[in-house]
């Protein structure tokens, strides 16, 4: 199969609104070519649909088909042990895809790319990534709150799949760390930073290059992000064979070679980071 399937019509939205705003800038002579530019768009579009998988002929029952990845138990590992351990080369790379914002989006590596890798044990769920970064920064000194905001990094989501509750965990390469909680999605949500839990998420990072340093041109960073499964499993549900989990790790790519801010995941994901619906399945090894 040559695509997975993702909800399209986020993505029709997306390109719709972007049409839209193109026909009002346009005068009444160019609109004819516009609209055969929107009639093709929506040809290719149903030959995309032509891939896709149904569980039903009826539209309504259309799901999603996720992407899977897999997490290998292995022995209980001291964190500084584990950076470098030989046991990351028999797991699998899983590719991050450029944050999808229309249709030729789907499947699109992005400019500087990476991969994650997955690991746990008793303790911790090890989230290994390794980003081509040609200008690695983050201007905060502390962990807690909204990483993003200052710089390179890496997020983590996960989510039970069955239950209402996720987090979001980052990881920089200037080992900050920051742990938020919701209660839920939508309105009703409630949010914790719980950056300064008892056991925190711990972080490891190697860097090929210079740090904050604009006049260089700098080749990857490395990192090894530690999440307890204490935090995981606070809600008396096993981060475990058996339990149904979804993932997704994101990653924020500031750099002066870029022409704006690159998000990319694995899996590939549609306008947010918080949308649970594109999350892999967690296939415990």
């Amino acid at each position: 199969m040559l695509f997975t399937l993702y909800p399209f019509c986020d993505i029709v939205k997306l390109q719709i609104e972007k049409n839209r705003k193109i026909f009002n800038k346009k005068s009444e002579k160019q609109e004819f070519f516009i609209l055969k530019k929107v009639r093709y768009k929506i040809f290719s579009l149903t030959l995309l649909f032509s891939l896709f998988i149904y569980e039903s002929t009826a539209a309504e029952n259309l799901r999603i088909i996720r992407e899977k990845i897999t997490v290998k138990k292995i022995a209980d590992t001291p964190f500084a042990n584990l950076f470098n351990h030989p046991v990351w080369q028999s797991v699998r790379c899983n590719h991050f895809l450029y944050q999808a914002d229309n249709i030729e989006d789907i499947r699109r590596m992005p400019l500087e790319k990476a991969w994650v890798k997955m690991l746990y044990d008793n303790n911790y769920l090890y989230v290994l990534t390794e980003m081509t970064d040609s200008d690695i920064l983050n201007r905060a000194d502390k962990s807690g709150g909204h990483l993003y905001a200052d710089g390179d990094l890496l997020e983590v989501f996960i989510k039970a799949t069955e239950h209402p509750y996720y987090w979001e965990i980052y990881g920089t390469p200037n080992k900050l760390h920051t742990v938020f909680y919701y209660t839920e999605k939508g309105k009703n949500a409630f949010s914790l930073d719980l950056s300064k839990n008892k056991t925190p998420p711990l972080v490891e990072s190697r860097i090929s290059g210079t740090f904050n340093n604009a006049a260089d041109k700098d080749k990857k960073f490395t990192l090894l992000l530690a999440i307890p499964r204490s935090e995981l499993e606070k809600n008396n549900y096993k981060f475990s064979p058996g339990n149904k989990w979804l993932i997704m790790t994101g990653r924020y790519n500031y750099s002066r070679y870029l022409t704006k801010c690159e998000f990319s995941s694995y899996p590939q994901m549609v306008d947010d980071f918080h949308r649970s619906e594109y999350y892999a399945e967690i296939i415990f090894e």
